[in-house]
């Protein structure tokens, strides 16, 4: 529920989310203590933030923190009020599925709402991961066995490397980062 907040559907999914999104990075790994991190996410869970995109990767190497396993904390009790996103970052298929088994096992869950492919950066990028049996294969057969409802992709600079992935028809939705000048 957005609780009044505004929202849209995301991409291809027919999903209504809020506009607004929880991203559990760097800024979410600062918070000093567990309990704080998980008293911001109820938080913001019970005023309609209900779209969380983590990853594989944020880690603070500083404190040790995880993000997924931070979140595995509230998502075994209210994982049916979350749209969970995480992305996963391996290019070999076979490291790309262990990624995504330690991802579940830390999220304390069987299934996510979205899976991306992380930090999509080169056409050289979108030629490995497109490949036949490459990681966007493993990703549409996570899709087809219900371990994922929905296959994205992120991506932070490189305009033709997006458009590279967009152009495959095989994704349901892309995130990338957009500066307003």
């Amino acid at each position: 529920d957005p609780k009044g907040l505004p929202t849209s559907v995301l991409g291809k999914t027919g999903v209504v989310i809020p506009r607004i999104a929880i991203g559990l990075g760097s800024r979410f790994l600062n918070i000093p203590t567990l309990e704080e991190a998980l008293e911001m996410c109820n938080y913001a869970l019970d005023n309609g933030l209900y779209y969380w995109d983590t990853a594989h990767d944020y880690v603070n190497n500083s404190t040790g923190a995880i993000s997924e396993e931070r979140l595995g904390h509230i998502i075994k009790n209210r994982r049916s009020e979350i749209f969970l996103s995480t992305k996963i970052s391996a290019r070999d298929p076979e490291k790309a599925r262990l990624e995504i088994e330690e991802s579940l096992k830390r999220l304390q869950t069987d299934h996510l709402d979205m899976m991306k492919i992380h930090a999509v950066a080169s056409s050289e990028d979108v030629d490995v991961i497109c490949k036949k049996s490459g990681v966007l294969d493993l990703f549409s057969k996570m899709k087809e066995e219900k371990v994922t409802r929905f296959i994205g992709f992120s991506g932070h600079g490189d305009a033709q490397s997006l458009k590279g992935m967009v152009d495959t028809g095989r994704f349901d939705s892309m995130l990338f980062a957009m500066n307003h000048y």
